[in-house]
């Protein structure tokens, strides 16, 4: 195969191949998987620049800017350019790749991990990646019954490859409290532990909780609560039936004002509204 020349693109993703020797620096509203497949270059994300070589491999998140220059005579850099959607159409806000191992389909608590996955740079030493991203390829070549289906399988194989390669073995206190909490906001999110409940369990003081769990994750408790409920309530309008007065009660809002106010300030849509789009929008590629 001419790798030199291949461009693939779906409605979710995209694979490219290129050959350029300098890429400038820029941004885009979707993922980037790189995958260097031959020659060494010099990538430069968000200010920081790193050196890559055959076998190795990044992901930029949504809007990052970055940039590249080979530093060999001749490079051949694979891309696998995706939108979160890609593993289910409640991620279509989506703009990084930590909420997007949360996703109930991945669960990947990036708190268990030893470095920033949209930073990190990553080396395929047994060819596992090359191959599931081979693999994906060829079933769209293909495009047999259920290739959609395949290709995201093998895409969440893949992200779940990669994050052991960063993977932390750390089992302490601290750890312990905020994968316990994460599990049981995502078990649950409509009756989450609360602070109190947490500091007594672990024995910590309230003030210690929420300054550890900030710390681990990036976000304040209440917050990370928040915006789990509404991409639950996010995945349910797109994948149930139900009315939205009752998803709203089972993610945890029992007052509906409060909800309909939250879910636009996050999307930008009334939860009716974002609904239809959905609809529209599946309608039109059908």
């Amino acid at each position: 195969m001419n790798w030199n020349k291949y461009f693939i693109y779906n409605d979710n993703f995209a694979l490219t191949c290129a050959n350029e020797t300098k890429i400038a620096m820029h941004s885009h509203p979707f993922f980037e998987l790189g995958y260097i497949k031959e020659g060494t270059i010099l990538h430069t994300l968000n200010n920081e620049t790193t050196t890559l070589t055959e076998g190795q491999y990044f992901f930029v998140d949504n809007f990052n800017q970055h940039s590249y220059q080979a530093t060999t005579d001749s490079v051949l850099v694979f891309n696998f350019l995706f939108k979160a959607s890609i593993i289910d159409n409640s991620l279509s806000f989506c703009r990084d790749i930590k909420t997007l191992l949360r996703h109930y389909m991945i669960k990947i608590d990036s708190t268990k991990l030893k470095a920033n996955p949209s930073t990190a740079v990553y080396s395929d030493d047994d060819g596992k990646i090359w191959e599931l991203l081979h693999k994906m390829l060829h079933e769209y070549e293909r495009q047999n019954f259920g290739y959609a289906e395949v290709i995201r399988s093998l895409f969440i194989e893949l992200l779940v490859y990669t994050m052991r390669k960063i993977s932390s073995t750390k089992s302490d206190s601290q750890e312990n409290l905020v994968d316990y909490t994460i599990e049981k906001i995502l078990l649950d999110c409509a009756n989450p532990p609360t602070l109190s409940e947490l500091g007594k369990k672990f024995n910590y003081s309230i003030p210690y909780v929420s300054i550890k769990f900030k710390q681990a994750t990036g976000e304040n408790y209440r917050d990370y609560i928040s915006k789990t409920r509404l991409n639950e309530a996010k995945r349910l309008l797109i994948n149930t039936d139900s009315k939205v007065h009752e998803i709203a009660k089972s993610v945890g809002y029992t007052d509906i004002n409060s909800f309909y106010i939250a879910f636009k300030k996050e999307t930008g849509l009334s939860p009716n509204r974002f609904k239809k789009n959905f609809k529209n929008k599946k309608t039109q590629l059908s």
